[in-house]
């Protein structure tokens, strides 16, 4: 173990953000860092701005691997997971990342699996349809006792607070929004309440909420009783 690994004993989590537009001046170098494979998948991408931000998406997640384990950022390989998550084999370093709008957000953990999601705050006008059809029973009836003003917010904390769980644990859509529960109340405990009906399941993860940056929102679950999170900004520059 690296010394860089040695700080997420304890039950350490590190969240990563990055402004993805700020870094495309640095694109040239982040081509570097990925193989021929995966820039294959980046020229297939329909429009430049997709490339771009594939490019550096994966280049920042590579980047920061590196960091964390002392290797350079274009010597690590991923495998993959029948439904397409990313994995380092033979790693104890977890690892999760998701995009929305402009912003990158990055997870890291030892040896249990993180789920990570941002989402840019957007009003659509049918919110109500959405939850109704994703969130549990007792999500949507939360979600429908919210205030006008605090129903955008809700539906935001729930959906992220969701899909940081299903991300961590790695089956994507496939397994169903609606058996598990979340908090969604803004202002209220954020919790992970029970995985299909179990409580006792739910108070074995640990899940986090917060407005990153002004109009997003985002969140991070972790299969750890007790943990404490950190968040950085990424600005290319990392010191060990």
């Amino acid at each position: 173990m690296t010394k860089l690994l040695s700080h997420f004993n304890n039950g350490q989590i590190d969240l990563w953000y990055a402004s993805v537009d700020k870094h495309k001046r640095d694109i040239a170098s982040y081509i570097q860092c990925l193989n021929d494979p995966e820039m294959e998948k980046a020229e297939n991408l329909r429009s430049i701005k997709e490339r771009n931000n594939y490019i550096i998406s994966l280049a920042i997640l590579k980047k920061l691997l590196g960091y964390y384990l002392a290797k350079d950022p274009s010597d690590i390989i991923f495998s993959y997971t029948k439904y397409h998550k990313p994995y380092l084999k033979n790693c104890e370093l977890k690892f999760n990342l998701s995009h929305s709008g402009n912003i990158l957000l990055l997870g890291f953990s030892l040896n249990q699996e993180i789920g990570v999601d941002v989402e840019q705050i957007e009003y659509f006008p049918e919110v109500d349809d959405v939850a109704k059809n994703f969130f549990s029973m007792n999500e949507y009836f939360s979600f429908c006792r919210l205030s006008p003003i605090n129903k955008i917010e809700g539906f935001y904390n729930c959906w992220t607070r969701k899909e940081a769980f299903i991300k961590a644990i790695g089956s994507g859509l496939h397994y169903s929004l609606k058996e598990f529960e979340v908090t969604l109340i803004p202002g209220k405990e954020v919790q992970l309440v029970k995985i299909k009906n179990s409580e006792d399941e739910g108070r074995n993860w640990s899940l986090f909420s917060f407005e990153l940056l002004p109009n997003y929102k985002a969140a991070a679950a972790v299969r750890l009783k007790e943990c404490r999170m950190s968040v950085s900004k990424y600005t290319g520059h990392l010191v060990a």
